[in-house]
């Protein structure tokens, strides 16, 4: 026994209230009657249309939104079924008043198109409603008073006319009247031939009472009261029906009238779908020249068969020390001489371009931690292409955790755009985090687009259509975040691609002495700017205080049972900030983990010193571990 009934419904939205969980508790109980759903949303629209309050019609629009959006994929049926009786419902709603009720209306509309539950079509009638209501300014007389359709007068007067809006039940309704109208006319009384024939056989002496003068004798008196009382009756009748007739005339007037109306709406509205489609046929045609542009504009960034690079030995040097720290710049920007003040390695120093010709490593040793710096050799515009064997040079500064962009003071302004297209173009991304856009290829299955968060900038025709460009026809996508307008593309097709890296950058300014006290404020007081003069050693320590920074590096001590911890300076262990214990325990010695019981932390990551924590317990600067086996 289903245990579903009208009057239990009934019941159940009697006692509804504006609070969630009543919302909820009322939707899965229409959920568990979808056999019903029929009678679940005709009961529905009468006590939408019986309600006159606005709050109660915002509770019975919240039902049905819910209803509605748990049906999407659990059973889409239900969400047809209510869309038949969501426009009389929103029709009724706009004729009450309250500012409340239309701010539902709107935000309902709103979900619905952005979730996609309804087709742009079926929500512009909608729309169309909301609109209207918004127009008019909600009603100040009785909320019971239905409005006919306004009809245009016969002379209509200067003053500006409102938008016809399109209303299917009022067409509905002008088109059977109309219908009735003209089947009363189909044999109107003016067209009653026999009848207007048997009036005109009578004597004039009826309709001309002066010829009543003409009467001599009783006889005739008596032939012409006999005819008058044989042709009042039939008179009568013709006059009435010939005043119906007239009236059914005039009423069918207004339905043309009407008519026009509704047919104007009906092409207003059909226009406006008509520039939707095209606006989204415009859409897909600008998302599909997009992603080809962007994906020959990859290809031609990228070497030809691997003939790109020059041949020769590589720049590449053995990744040593705790970090690796790239310098990238044009030739004499001051590398060789910021690299022979940072570290004990010599780098030959002179004042042509093109001194250093090849990848000379030096170390610094800052906070017990051992950072290897990379003087590269000066690249020039076309890097990427493999000019000047720049893409040797770049590839180095693939494999860095930060770069330095060595950039000439003086001539910042046309360097840094240069060496920021260069980078670009061979997947390096500078001071940028990976989008949070996951895309798994699968062999079967199609392609299953789905976002935990609102898309302003991108839809799932333009994702697949970059999918498709690439000749991917089956993955799953996950959009955790709103891409950027203007990289949208862009950053998915990094995704796609998925050679990219994201290193961070610090853009340092060599040779300040040169250039104005104001030009030097500007410079220092940009993000991700440092400024220094080599050759006078100014604000280097400040620079190396940025270079640690931006590695995120913590130095983490070790302390055995019963013994003080160990806190020379070549002491402790070298680790990424927000690293764990785990990380620690891989750091001394790859069998730690599995044998891990316990660890004893002092430190600022601990609440109080020492704390016993566990392996996942992330780790400070300066913290000191204590590692207890089974």
């Amino acid at each position: 026994m289903s245990g579903f009934s009208e009057a239990a419904m009934r019941e159940r939205l009697g006692r509804l209230r504006p609070q969630q969980d009543s919302i909820n508790t009322l939707s899965l109980w229409l959920m568990h009657h979808y056999r019903h759903m029929d009678d679940i949303v005709q009961i529905w629209l009468k006590e939408v249309r019986k309600e006159t309050n606005s709050s109660q019609i915002v509770n019975l629009l919240y039902v049905a939104n819910d209803v509605i959006q748990n049906s999407r994929k659990k059973n889409p049926d239900i969400m047809t079924k209510f869309y038949s009786v969501l426009e009389p419902a929103f029709r009724h709603a706009a004729k009450i008043s309250g500012p409340e009720l239309d701010k539902v209306m709107i935000k309902t509309l709103n979900v619905w198109r952005d979730r996609q539950i309804y087709s742009e079509e079926q929500l512009i009638v909608l729309d169309a409603i909301v609109k209207r209501r918004k127009s008019s300014g909600g009603n100040s007389g009785n909320s019971h008073q239905v409005h006919a359709p306004q009809i245009p007068e016969l002379f209509p007067s200067s003053a500006p006319q409102s938008q016809p809006e399109y209303d299917s039940e009022s067409v509905s309704t002008n088109v059977t009247e109309m219908l009735e109208s003209l089947r009363k006319l189909d044999y109107p009384p003016s067209a009653d031939a026999e009848v207007r024939h048997k009036i005109a056989s009578y004597s004039e002496m009826i309709a001309t009472p002066q010829s009543l003068d003409t009467i001599r004798n009783s006889t005739e008196a008596k032939k012409l009261l006999a005819e008058i009382d044989e042709a009042e009756p039939l008179v009568k009748e013709y006059c009435q029906r010939l005043a119906d007739e007239m009236l059914e005339r005039r009423n069918l007037q207004k339905l043309f009238d009407d008519m026009i109306v509704n047919v104007r709406a009906t092409v207003d509205l059909h226009e406006r779908m008509l520039k939707e489609v095209r606006r989204k046929e415009e859409r897909a045609r600008n998302d599909l020249a997009e992603a080809k542009l962007a994906k020959y504009r990859q290809q031609l960034l990228e070497p030809v068969g691997g003939k790109g690079a020059s041949k020769g030995d590589g720049f590449d040097v053995m990744k040593s020390g705790d970090a690796r720290v790239a310098m990238v710049g044009f030739p004499s920007v001051g590398k060789s001489t910021l690299l022979s003040n940072m570290t004990n390695t010599h780098s030959e120093v002179a004042g042509y371009e093109f001194t250093t010709l090849t990848c000379i490593p030096g170390v610094i040793n800052y906070q017990g931690a051992n950072i290897q710096l990379l003087d590269l050799p000066g690249i020039i515009e076309g890097a990427s292409q493999g000019k000047g064997r720049g893409r040797q040079v770049i590839a180095v500064a693939k494999t860095a955790d930060v770069i330095l962009m060595m950039l000439d003071a003086g001539k910042s302004d046309q360097q840094r755009p240069l060496l920021e297209k260069e980078l670009e173009a061979v997947g390096i991304r500078l001071n940028k985090c990976p989008p949070h856009i996951y895309v798994k290829q699968k062999k079967i299955g199609g392609i299953k687009f789905t976002h935990t968060v609102p898309l302003t900038h991108c839809n799932e025709k333009m994702i697949m259509t970059i999918l498709h460009e690439y000749k991917i026809f089956n993955a799953d996508v996950v959009f955790r975040e709103d891409a950027r307008q203007v990289f949208v593309v862009d950053e998915f097709i990094d995704v796609i691609q998925g050679n990219r890296v994201y290193i961070p950058c610090i853009y340092v300014y060599n040779k300040i002495d040169q250039i104005s006290i104001e030009e030097v404020d500007r410079l220092a007081r940009m993000p991700h700017h440092v400024v220094i003069s080599c050759e006078m050693n100014l604000n280097m320590d400040y620079l190396l205080e940025k270079i640690w920074e931006y590695l995120a590096l913590v130095r983490v001590y070790t302390k055995k049972p019963g013994n003080a911890p160990d806190l020379g300076p070549e002491d402790g262990i070298i680790l990424r900030a927000g690293c764990t214990v785990e990380h620690c325990c891989h750091a001394l010695h790859r069998t730690l983990a599995s044998q891990f019981r316990y660890a004893i932390v002092w430190g600022t990551s601990t609440k109080f010193s020492p704390q016993r924590v566990g392996i996942h317990h992330k780790l400070d600067h300066e913290d000191v571990i204590q590692i207890v086996k089974k």
